[in-house]
């Protein structure tokens, strides 16, 4: 027979709401199924048990006399107790003990057989594990009866009103919690919008999207089959769409990122902002004016994407905030500062337009999770969200400066970069030589360098985002490479970047 450890691995949590046997019971009950206790194993008394972990000897004893009575535990007399024969367990208990323990994978990459990448999801690392989890318990030990039954299909209400707070403080956009409407991601919110938009229109409606975006943007809109119409992008960000001729009936839907372009990263000028606030002032009061069909005109959709991470300079004010024609709505998400499996963004509606999306909604089916914005509620209000986001600035700040140097270690002879002040990732251009060079050597398959570099290093277990593949509209493209550098680890960096210095010199024929 074998004395015990176990108590090593028991803990008991005075503050929580939870009975402290019932604490004792589910851990004890956890040692046998992960056979920690095995058959032999020698318990300690109750009394030792109670002075271990600070408790009245009557709890210790309860507990364990319901582990007796349920067959955990035999006890012999002059002896002490004992854990028993397997066969005692009940059968679900039975079966859990024959498994072995899960093993933690090393990597998170092979665990999901997935290639390295600098890619500008978190650093997992970094992020405030334990306090997440007591946020989750806490958030769930007394819930508001209206998260059990699922009752606030816009979003819980005391988070908008926090959001309202943070969104005051943080980026100068002047709403009330009534304005916002929780969403789980931005494919949820485009989901909403479109259907708010854009269901009463077929072929009268346009879509204008920043050439080049996100390619998952171009993707949903033609998936739902609508005429996509690109908006350049120059130094000053997106030009706005052309309307001058387009029929007064016609509805246009633009969807733009100002404040830091994706993926190319510059903030859209003053004067650039000015013109696109024109355009919704005349467009939409002509139609207001003179059209009797509802809501004919333009809507712009603001992606603020990431722009909790601002490293130098000052961050502009969303748009929204100064569109008096109240035709643009705002996106953001909580992916980019907690993790991607939260699933949690939001809509700030213009205070006319709130209902029709409510409306939507409801319609559609909510589907952001009541229980992790109960959970990200409590982490914001014990202060862990403010905490989390000025230390992840801080270390993708010092990320940012080592990929420069990096990039400039490796990739300095082929391409062209400017340091970003902002943002979870980097843009390289291949300089031109580079590029018509690879279009005039005969053994290229693939009409972009770039491209054909990603597609290599895919091969290879790496992953390294092409520019070209991100213009839906194929004319004027350019060629490069976005870089994330919040995910990487350092060593990651180093490796991807060596790995594709030394491919562009096969590629290029350089010795």
């Amino acid at each position: 027979m074998n004395e015990s450890n176990a108590t090593l691995r028991l803990t008991i949590d005075h503050q929580s709401g939870v009975a402290r046997y019932r604490q004792l019971l589910e851990q004890f009950k956890g040692l046998f199924s992960g056979q920690y206790l095995q058959e032999g194993d020698k318990l300690p008394s109750s009394r030792e048990l109670a002075s271990m972990l600070g408790l009245s000897r009557s709890t210790t004893i309860k507990v364990y006399d319901i582990l007796i009575s349920e067959g955990y535990l035999v006890s012999q007399p002059k002896k002490g107790l004992y854990v028993a024969h397997m066969a005692a367990l009940l059968p679900g208990e039975l079966e859990l003990a024959k498994r072995p323990p899960l093993k933690r994978a090393k990597n998170k990459k092979s665990m999901l057989n997935e290639p390295i990448q600098l890619g500008s999801g978190i650093d997992v690392s970094a992020f405030p594990h334990k306090a997440w989890a007591a946020s989750m318990r806490r958030s769930w030990l007394n819930p508001d009866i209206g998260v059990i039954q699922g009752e606030y299909h816009n979003g819980l209400p005391r988070l908008k009103e926090y959001l309202a707070d943070y969104l005051a403080n943080v980026r100068g956009l002047e709403c009330d919690q009534e304005q916002i409407i929780i969403t789980s991601g931005n494919r949820d919110a485009l989901s909403i919008m479109s259907h708010a938009l854009l269901s009463d229109y077929q072929d009268e409606a346009r879509v204008w999207l920043e050439n080049p975006c996100f390619p998952a943007m171009s993707r949903f809109f033609q998936w739902l089959g609508r005429d996509l119409k690109p908006l350049p992008v120059d130094q000053e960000g997106a030009a706005t769409p052309k309307l001058t001729h387009a029929k007064p009936n016609h509805l246009h839907l633009a969807l733009i990122t100002p404040n830091r372009q994706y993926p190319l990263g510059m903030a859209m000028s003053s004067l650039r902002r000015q013109e696109w606030l024109t355009l919704l002032s005349q467009v939409n009061s002509h139609v207001e004016g003179k059209v009797q069909v509802k809501d004919a005109g333009l809507w712009v959709i603001e992606d603020d994407y990431d722009n909790e991470f601002y490293y130098q300079g000052r961050l502009g004010v969303p748009l929204m905030n100064l569109d008096e024609s109240q035709r643009t709505f705002l996106l953001g998400s909580f992916s980019k500062i907690m993790f991607r499996g939260l699933r949690l963004g939001y809509i700030v509606a213009p205070k006319a337009h709130i209902e029709r999306i409510k409306k939507s909604q409801r319609q559609l089916g909510p589907s952001a999770s009541l229980p992790m914005q109960s959970a990200l509620l409590d982490f914001m209000e014990h202060g862990h969200f403010n905490a989390h986001l000025r230390r992840m600035r801080r270390l993708y700040r010092d990320k940012r400066d080592y990929l420069e140097i990096q990039i400039n270690h490796y990739l300095g002879k082929y391409c062209d970069w400017q340091k970003p002040n902002g943002g979870m990732h980097t843009l390289v251009y291949l300089k031109e030589k580079w590029t018509q060079k690879w279009r005039e050597l005969e053994h290229n398959k693939l009409a972009c360098l770039d491209q054909a570099l990603m597609e290599s290093l895919l091969e290879k277990g790496m992953h390294i985002s092409a520019l070209s593949p991100y213009y839906f509209e194929k004319n004027n493209i350019k060629q490069g490479f976005v870089l994330g550098f919040t995910e990487p680890s350092k060593t990651d960096i180093d490796t991807i970047l060596a790995a594709a210095e030394k491919q562009l010199s096969i590629f290029l024929q350089q010795k």
